[in-house]
C-alpha cells in the first residue's frame, strides 16, 4: 500500500509552520556581526549550524537538533512532545543523532549521552571509546548512526560501536590498507615508504567510508586506497579486498530475489578510477566473481540494486552528468524471453567463461582493450597479452560512439545498458532503497531537492522541491524549511505508526485464523534502518 500510495503520490500533506528552533550559530553570529564594526551579514550566514533532522524506528515522531537543543516532534500533528537542552553548543557540523526504540543518542563535543525520549529521566552517559596506540591522532566526526544492536560513531580515521543495549563499548575498527589484519602478504615497501604512508594516512582521514551488510560492515577509501575491509559487528577481520586502481564508489546489494528468507548473501560491487567495476560474492568467501569496463572517461558513482546497476560519469566538458543503467547477468528478466533451450544454455556458458577470464590472475576486465587509452591505464600485460594490446590500439582510433557499440555487444552476455539519462551537473548524490532510487541535488542556495525513482520501472514518481532539509524514508518525506516550517509528506496507510499497522495486521489475523498456516511474505516486514544493504547509502563526495 505504501509503495502504491508512493507512485500514484497519494500522499497527506501537513504544512507546520515556524515549528522548530533556529539554529544557534545563526542567532550568535548575527549578533556578533551587528557588534562589530566591518562585519557583514553575508560573513555570519556562511558559518551557520546547519542542523540535524531523525526519523523514529516507527515514523511516529522526529527529531531535530540546532546546535544545542533537540525536539522530539509527533509527525501526524506536529506538537512538540518535548524539548531536550544537551547543555553545550556543538562546534561542529554533523548528524549527530540516532534512535533505537526510544532511545535517542546525541553526540555532544566530548562524549555521547542517551536519553528517554518517551520519559524524563536523566540521560546516561556512554563509556568512552578505547582506541589503539596506532592512533596518533583524534578523528573527525562524519556521522552517528545505529545498525543492528550497534550505535557506530563514524569519524574520518576509524570507527567506534557501542551496544545499543547494554551500552557497552565494543571495539574501535580502523582501515587496514596492508592486508596485515588479515594475514593477507605485505607488499615490500619501497624507498619511499615513510612518505607513502604518511600520506595514505593523512588521505585516509579524510575519506574514511563505511558500508553494511547486515551483520557484516566494510570499510574503505575514497580516491586514495585501493583495498576493502571486511569486518563482523565485533571487529574480527572478515575479509581483504582489492582492486587495480583507487577507489571511486562501492556499493552493496542484499539478494533475495532467489528467496526472500535469505538475508546473509550480498553482492559487493566497487567502481575504481580507471572505469572497471569488481563483484564479489558474500556466499564465495568474498572472491571475486566479475571484473569489467564500464566506458566511463570520468567515473563518478556507482549504485547497485536488486533491479539494476547505473554508473555515474562526470561529463565535464558538457557540464552534466551522464548515468547509464545496466543490467546484470545476476539480475531478475535478464535473459531474453522466448530464447530456446539450446541458444540459453550456449549464452550462458559464454557468460560464465567471460567472468572466469575477467578474474584470473594478470588478466584484464572484460571490455579492457575498447578502453580510448588502448592497454596503457591497465597493468602491464604478459606476452599472452600482445594480440589484446593491438586491439586497444586500434580501439583508441574509434569513435566515441563507435567504441560504446563494441563495448556493449562485448560484455551483452553479462551485462547490458538499459537506460540513459543526464542530469545538470550540480552537487549530487545517489542513494538507493529496495524499491527507489533517490537522486538528492543540493542547490547554491544552501538547499536540496530530491527526486524519486521507481527501481523496477525507473519512472520517476516524485519530486520534493528544494529545502533546507529533506529526508525520505519510503513511509514519510520531511522536509525543513530555512524559517522552521515542516512540511510532512504521509504515504502510510491512514497515516497508521508501523507499529500500529503490524499490530492490527496481527490482530485480523488471529481473529481471522482456521488452523492454515500463514505466509509470512504476506506481512509486513519491520522497517529498516536507512543505510547501505538495507535502505538508504551515505554518500560523501571527496
Amino acid at each position: 500500500q505504501v509503495h502504491h500510495n508512493v507512485d500514484q503520490q497519494k500522499a497527506v500533506q501537513r504544512t507546520m509552520p515556524g515549528l522548530l528552533r533556529p539554529c544557534t550559530w545563526l542567532g550568535e553570529e548575527e549578533l556578533e556581526g551587528s557588534a562589530l564594526p566591518g562585519s557583514s551579514h553575508r560573513h555570519a550566514r556562511r558559518r551557520r549550524y546547519r542542523g540535524s533532522l531523525e526519523l523514529a524506528d516507527n515514523c511516529n515522531v522526529f527529531f531535530w537538533e540546532n546546535g544545542r537543543v533537540v525536539q522530539v516532534v509527533r509527525a501526524c500533528d506536529g506538537k512538540v512532545l518535548r524539548e531536550i537542552d544537551t547543555g553545550q553548543n556543538f562546534r561542529r557540523c554533523f548528524h549527530r543523532l540516532a534512535n533505537v526504540k526510544k532511545k535517542l543518542f546525541v553526540c555532544l563535543n566530548d562524549c555521547i549521552k542517551v536519553w528517554d525520549y518517551d520519559s524524563y529521566k536523566k540521560p546516561i552517559e556512554l563509556p568512552p571509546a578505547r582506541t589503539p596506540h596506532s592512533l596518533v591522532r583524534v578523528g573527525r566526526p562524519l556521522e552517528l548512526l545505529v545498525h543492528r544492536q550497534r550505535l557506530i560513531l563514524v569519524e574520518s580515521n576509524c570507527c567506534l560501536l557501542w551496544h545499543t543495549e547494554t551500552l557497552e563499548f565494543i571495539c574501535c575498527i580502523q582501515h587496514d590498507d596492508t592486508g596485515a589484519a588479515f594475514g593477507s602478504p605485505v607488499e615490500r615497501p619501497s624507498p619511499h615508504a615513510d612518505d607513502v604512508t604518511g600520506s595514505q594516512s593523512h588521505r585516509l582521514r579524510e575519506t574514511l567510508e563505511v558500508q553494511w551488510m547486515g551483520d557484516l560492515l566494510m570499510t574503505w577509501g575514497r580516491g586514495s586506497l585501493k583495498s576493502l575491509n571486511v569486518w563482523t559487528l565485533d571487529g574480527e577481520a572478515k575479509a581483504f579486498l582489492k582492486t587495480d586502481s583507487a577507489l571511486v564508489q562501492v556499493d552493496v546489494a542484499r539478494v533475495t530475489w532467489q528467496s526472500v528468507y535469505t538475508l546473509d548473501h550480498f553482492i559487493l560491487c566497487a567502481l575504481d578510477s580507471r572505469s572497471v567495476v569488481t563483484f564479489w560474492d558474500s556466499k564465495e568467501n568474498f572472491a571475486a566473481i566479475f571484473r569489467f569496463y564500464c566506458g566511463c572517461e570520468e567515473p563518478f558513482d556507482l549504485v547497485l540494486t536488486q533491479d539494476f546497476m547505473v554508473v555515474i560519469n562526470d561529463n565535464v566538458s558538457a557540464n552534466r552528468l551522464d548515468l547509464c543503467f545496466w543490467k546484470l547477468w545476476l539480475h531478475p528478466d535478464f535473459e531474453a524471453p522466448n530464447q530456446s533451450a539450446e541458444s540459453l544454455d550456449m549464452t550462458r556458458s559464454e557468460a560464465r567463461h567471460q567472468r572466469e577470464a575477467s578474474v584470473r590472475l594478470r588478466q584484464r576486465p572484460a571490455g579492457a582493450h575498447f578502453s580510448p587509452q588502448g592497454g596503457l591505464p591497465f597493468p602491464a600485460a604478459t606476452g599472452l597479452m600482445a594480440g589484446l594490446d593491438l586491439a586497444s590500439a586500434a580501439a583508441a582510433q574509434l569513435s566515441g560512439d563507435t567504441l560504446q557499440r563494441f563495448l556493449h555487444k562485448e560484455l551483452r552476455p553479462n551485462c547490458r545498458p538499459i537506460k540513459t539519462l543526464s542530469i545538470p551537473d550540480i552537487d549530487t548524490y545517489f542513494a538507493s532503497y529496495r524499491n527507489f532510487l533517490n537522486m538528492c541535488s543540493f542547490h547554491k542556495s544552501g538547499q536540496e531537492s530530491l527526486s524519486v525513482y521507481r527501481s523496477s520501472s525507473l519512472q520517476k514518481k516524485a519530486f520534493f522541491p528544494p529545502a533546507k532539509h529533506t529526508k525520505f524514508e519510503e513511509w514519510l518525506a520531511l522536509q525543513v524549511h530555512n524559517d522552521g516550517t515542516v512540511v510532512v509528506h504521509d504515504f502510510r496507510p491512514q497515516q497508521m505508526a508501523f507499529d500500529e499497522l503490524l499490530g492490527s495486521r496481527c490482530e485480523k489475523g488471529s481473529q481471522a485464523d482456521t488452523g492454515t498456516p500463514k505466509q509470512t511474505e504476506q506481512m509486513p516486514q519491520p522497517r529498516q534502518r536507512s543505510f547501505p544493504g538495507c535502505g538508504l547509502r551515505r554518500a560523501r563526495r571527496a
